[in-house]
């Protein structure tokens, strides 16, 4: 019955070590509401996201199954268009989710300036409240726009939610510029070697193996 006890702990533990690289958040690839065909379509808000804006914006999502516009992750992907003649105006979304306070998390996906006047940012309450973040763990100023640029930063978790921001600054004083994201991901760390995990766990089963002969 000890055998049978350890190996059953043995199995939960695993599952807990593997399933650590699924994220708390919803929606990061924005394949959902899934759009009908090939093309843009303004102000529509990837379910699980919230818009905030100092002025006026235009959200969008984009659906490109056979465009010419590559898309990293899934077939959809989201922008934020800012719509004022003023520069320094910014827009974008956010979302909170539960964390649990002291971990680690890796925050990671795909943006690009849709302008040379456009800054993507990417950056994090750790309290989980609103308020657009004064730092940011990624930041791409005017990109190409045929090119997403992948960004990874890590963060560590204070209390018991956190919330991100994916955010567009314009600089120049045109209305209608806009950036893209796509695939964004919150994951924790895989443990640096699950072997050894492992191997201390199976030696210890066969500990208790030879004890009982």
């Amino acid at each position: 019955m000890r055998m049978l006890v350890l190996v059953t702990s043995l199995g939960m533990l695993l599952a807990s070590t593997l399933g650590v690289s699924a994220g708390p958040l919803v929606n990061g690839s924005f394949e959902d509401p899934v759009l009908p065909n090939d093309g843009r379509f303004d102000y529509t808000v990837p379910t699980g996201w919230t818009v905030y804006t100092d002025q006026t914006c235009n959200p969008q999502m984009l659906r490109y199954t056979s465009g010419t516009v590559p898309v990293p992750d899934g077939v959809q992907y989201a922008q934020i268009q800012t719509l004022a003649s003023t520069a320094g105006t910014y827009a974008g979304f956010y979302q909170t989710f539960d964390v649990t306070p002291g971990q680690l998390y890796i925050i990671s996906g795909w943006f690009r300036p849709l302008s040379g006047t456009s800054i993507a940012r990417v950056g994090v309450d750790l309290n989980g409240g609103t308020q657009r973040p004064t730092e940011w763990g990624a930041v791409l100023d005017g990109a190409i726009s045929q090119t997403w640029t992948e960004f990874s930063f890590e963060v560590t978790a204070v209390g018991p939610s956190m919330t991100i921001f994916l955010d567009h600054t314009q600089n120049g004083t045109k209305s209608g510029r806009a950036t893209a994201f796509d695939g964004i991901k919150v994951v924790v760390p895989e443990p640096a070697s699950l072997g050894t995990l492992l191997a201390g766990t199976v030696g210890l089963v066969g500990l208790r193996t030879r004890r009982r002969k």
